[in-house]
């Protein structure tokens, strides 16, 4: 959750633009993210800030991992 003093201050564009810099200078190829896929509405504010949704995996094999480990995930990513 998003503290609201916070809220709309597009620090996903910051960190992506911090990200995009980092890559370029290590060599690397995507930024890559995952996050709750039961959450479509978060999942359209990542491709807004130009990740590109690419599918949603159910994790499985998460015996003995705390609760924030288990259920569906959406992957995105933005290629460099």
């Amino acid at each position: 959750m998003t503290n609201p003093a916070f809220r709309g201050a597009a620090f996903v564009k910051t960190i992506v633009d911090w990200a995009r810099q980092y890559c370029q200078e290590n060599q690397l190829d995507y930024i890559r993210l995952d996050t709750w896929g039961d959450n479509p509405r978060l999942i359209d504010y990542y491709v807004s800030c130009g990740f590109t949704y690419l599918k949603t995996i159910d994790l499985d094999n998460t015996e003995g991992l705390p609760k924030h480990y288990k259920g569906v995930l959406a992957l995105l990513e933005i290629p460099i």
